[in-house]
């Protein structure tokens, strides 16, 4: 039964947050240390780390890689945190590595993210995943999954977040965040804000990173040259001219980024965020106030000819999916 080890997982909440890597570093050698056989990529942030995480997965298992997926909270349940290909761990897995470990767990001082992170290193190691997505839970310089060896460092959207323990200032918590980035790893990020951007241009400088910032119009080759990936959303961000098409928004931008910096063949999948409605006062747009671009996106998706339409937030994916014209174009649909 899941019940009673999810009850005892919980319960470690009431031992707080303790940021630093000793704990997990010496919880992690006990499990013969599984962050060290998998190859991982790492991303912090205040906003849109989770989605881009799920999105970057996606793409990666559409390539025939085996992707391990790590993001919190769940919405739902436990297991959804902690994901193969799509795929949550089971109830038994769960069970066998708390029953394993519960000793040491009881008897030590181990968080329950420290626990969760090392139960998601273990699972991802067991079952020789090509690559695993690794989200922060909170900064990331002191936070638990900064024990990884990441062959990519992603900083997404940063703003003022847990001010108690990251700090008061946007210098603070910028740094804080890029405490993920490593040695002569390529990072990448997608910031509107210049003063974020120049801290993290500094800290990457400092470890001497490989930092892109500027969006491109990626290809991505799964074979298939009609194949292709068209995103529509919601984000922030000033339209541009991009190539004859719109693209527009900072997660479509943080997307083409993220693609740029995997090795592989990119000749073939054009990557467009072809709409970002903002009506006045940045408040959310409504789905009739969205309908009137169908047309819009219509005549795009026949110029494209997307294999995958990714749908950036649930007003667009309610108002596209009311139009049968729309989804006859698609061959395949995810909402993240």
């Amino acid at each position: 039964m899941i019940n009673p080890t999810l009850e005892f997982l919980y319960k470690l909440h009431n031992r707080g947050i303790k940021l630093g890597l000793e704990n997990i570093e010496s919880f992690l050698n006990v499990c013969d240390n599984p962050h060290q056989k998998i190859k991982t990529i790492h991303l912090a942030g205040t906003n849109g780390k989770g989605s881009t995480a799920s999105i970057l997965a996606k793409i990666l298992q559409q390539h025939g890689l085996k992707v391990g997926l790590y993001t919190s909270p769940h919405l739902v349940r436990f297991n959804e945190r902690i994901r193969i290909n799509g795929s949550p761990i089971s109830d038994e897995k769960i069970v066998n590595f708390v029953n394993q470990h519960k000793k040491i767990i009881k008897d030590s001082s181990i968080t329950f993210f420290e626990t969760t992170t090392a139960l998601a290193f273990s699972y991802f190691a067991k079952n020789n995943v090509d690559i695993a997505i690794i989200e922060t839970g909170l900064g990331g310089r002191l936070d638990s999954t900064n024990v990884i060896s990441p062959i990519q460092t992603i900083i997404t959207e940063i703003d003022y977040d847990h001010t108690h323990i990251l700090g008061e200032s946007i210098e603070l918590i910028t740094s804080e965040k890029c405490g993920i980035f490593k040695k002569e790893i390529p990072a990448l990020t997608a910031n509107s804000n210049k003063e974020v951007i120049g801290i993290i241009e500094q800290h990457a400088k400092d470890k001497n990173c490989d930092l892109k910032k500027h969006a491109k119009n990626i290809v991505f080759s799964d074979g298939n040259p009609k194949s292709k990936i068209m995103l529509i959303g919601e984000a922030p961000g000033a339209n541009e001219d991009h190539e004859g098409l719109p693209f527009v928004g900072r997660a479509g931008q943080l997307l083409d980024k993220m693609l740029s910096a995997i090795d592989l063949d990119r000749r073939k999948v054009y990557i467009s965020n072809i709409i970002n409605y903002r009506p006045p006062e940045n408040r959310r747009p409504t789905e009739d106030e969205i309908k009137r671009y169908l047309p819009f996106i219509s005549k795009h998706i026949e110029i494209i000819k997307p294999k995958i339409l990714v749908l950036l937030g649930s007003t667009a994916m309610n108002a596209l999916i009311s139009s049968e014209k729309v989804i006859s174009k698609m061959l395949s649909l995810i909402h993240i």
